[in-house]
């Protein structure tokens, strides 16, 4: 069973924009609307119910350290502010559209995809990691303060084919093959090494439990350091969340 990997970069891509937007973690041009209804839809229509809740339970882990309201609709009826799809192909196993990137996208499109099953160890660990990009939230690996002692051409080698289902993506962007090498190369730095910028910090913690780090083993660094799976939303994140979204905890909505 692969594990999962969040490709974020093709959130950005689906929101047109195929560089990552230079951001630090607490940067308000991502974030919604201060206690507004974030509507959310799932696209497929055939989707299985238990897969659809499970997802929508994974969702609302985060509603009370938010003053969003988080609400559930019908896609038919109403696109919302994000889109769920379930595709598991060779894309990378989860993305989201950062924050209100996700108004960028086509209301015919999703803005976040689960491409882990239900079954799966990895399932709620992908969907609370991917609705807190939907949030606002960056990978906790780039908070400014992590200094993660990288082995860089190690980094490289091992992301290379993980970023490998772009490769049929960029061609239909009529890209050159030397241009999508350059292209993947650009996007492991930017989505693994890059740290964010220390402008609009707001003095929260790098957090190594936060469930928007990625994992990986210690062959990626320099001496002895790597980081487990994060499965649950930590104190970290939670404290985090409540930063950019504070005060107001309405009641889950569900159906």
């Amino acid at each position: 069973m692969d594990d999962f990997f969040c490709n974020i970069g093709l959130g950005k891509k689906r929101s047109n924009d195929p560089t990552r937007k230079k951001r630090s973690l607490v940067d308000t041009s991502a974030l919604w609307r201060q206690g507004q209804t974030l509507k959310i839809a799932f696209i497929e229509e055939d989707i299985d119910p238990q897969l659809k809740q499970g997802i929508i339970d994974g969702i609302m882990d985060w509603q009370p350290y938010i003053n969003l309201r988080l609400v559930i609709v019908d896609f038919a009826n109403d696109p919302g502010h994000i889109r769920i799809s379930t595709v598991i192909d060779n894309l990378g196993k989860g993305w989201s559209a950062l924050g209100t990137d996700a108004l960028e996208i086509e209301p015919t499109n999703a803005t976040l995809n689960i491409g882990v099953a239900l079954e799966h160890e990895d399932f709620l660990r992908a969907v609370r990691h991917e609705f807190g990009h939907a949030l606002g939230l960056e990978h906790e690996h780039q908070h400014p303060l992590a200094n993660i002692p990288w082995d860089e051409p190690k980094v490289y080698d091992h992301y290379r084919p993980k970023f490998a289902g772009f490769r049929d993506e960029l061609r239909k962007d009529n890209l050159t093959e030397e241009e999508i090498d350059q292209y993947i190369e650009e996007m492991i730095y930017e989505s693994v090494l890059a740290k964010m910028p220390y402008e609009g910090y707001a003095g929260n913690r790098y957090d190594r439990e936060s469930v928007m780090h990625y994992d990986f083993p210690n062959e990626l660094t320099i001496g002895d350091w790597k980081i487990g799976k994060n499965t649950e939303i930590s104190e970290g994140d939670k404290e985090m969340i409540r930063l950019l979204y504070p005060n107001v905890l309405p009641s889950p909505s569900r159906s």
